[in-house]
């Protein structure tokens, strides 16, 4: 993460701003131009507390 002074590490706030989305989009680059998937989403916590982040697009 580049910009650490808005890295969002606590658990219960993740939770907060992941139940208030209904969609994610990913960025990525080609090659030659850049481009983005949005995509339905779905989220676990592991017991060990890590974040489990699943997506689905048509």
């Amino acid at each position: 993460m580049r910009r650490t002074d808005r890295e969002v590490t606590d658990a219960q706030k993740m939770k907060a701003i992941l139940d208030r989305c209904k969609i994610v989009s990913y960025a990525m680059w080609d090659g030659k131009k850049p481009y983005a998937v949005i995509m339905n989403f779905g989220y676990e916590f592991t017991p060990e507390g890590k974040l489990r982040l699943y997506s689905h697009s048509s």
